[in-house]
């Protein structure tokens, strides 16, 4: 449950086995490719337009959506 709410099941990695007496054992760990692989594309973001790219290439249609100005 807190690994869903936390949004991190598509990198969270178990096992669930059962020790030399017996005893169930849950190991579990991080993927660290997956986690790599996200980082790389945090912040990353679609623009939707509906002006062709003669109208505006990707460039100015990012440089429309930025709230900040150019400096």
């Amino acid at each position: 449950m807190i690994a869903k709410i936390r949004r991190v099941t598509g990198c969270l990695r178990t096992s669930i086995t059962t020790n030399a007496t017996g005893l169930p054992t849950l190991d579990w760990h991080f993927d660290q490719d997956v986690l790599q692989a996200e980082a790389a594309v945090d912040g990353w973001y679609a623009l939707l337009t509906t002006l062709t790219p003669e109208q505006a290439d990707a460039a100015e249609v990012l440089r429309n959506a930025s709230p900040w100005p150019e400096t």
